[in-house]
């Protein structure tokens, strides 16, 4: 995540075209946010419920809590690059914050759906 976060903010100061820079950050927040949703498939049918036998209401929970405070900060790291090198368009970075919440809202509706799926 930290590469792609480095990658992501490199690649925002080196372009100089606003437009190009605000769709990048928000590439880069649907990217980072999809690639933990992978990391929850990988590790929620592994090795937790076997340590940590809790209810999946619980785990999803709190995963989406997670997501919630990793969007906020990838996001913040990006408004600040943004915001630094734009600095008269500094209300395109609500556009970041918009992208990644409606990216969990999607993959936590899919995490559940697939639960419901997995208890039938």
């Amino acid at each position: 995540i930290f590469r792609l976060v480095i990658i992501a903010v490199l690649l925002m100061v080196w372009l100089s075209y606003p437009l190009v820079t605000a769709i990048i950050g928000c590439l880069f927040v649907y990217i980072i946010l999809l690639q933990m949703a992978q990391f929850y498939s990988q590790q929620a049918y592994g090795l937790w419920p076997q340590v940590w036998p809790v209810p999946e209401e619980k785990v999803i929970k709190g995963y989406e809590q997670f997501l919630y405070r990793l969007m906020f900060v990838i996001c913040t790291v990006f408004a600040v690059t943004f915001i630094i090198k734009h600095m008269t368009l500094f209300y395109v970075v609500l556009i970041f914050y918009i992208v990644g919440l409606l990216t969990i809202r999607s993959i936590i509706k899919k995490l559940k759906y697939q639960e419901t799926l997995l208890r039938d």
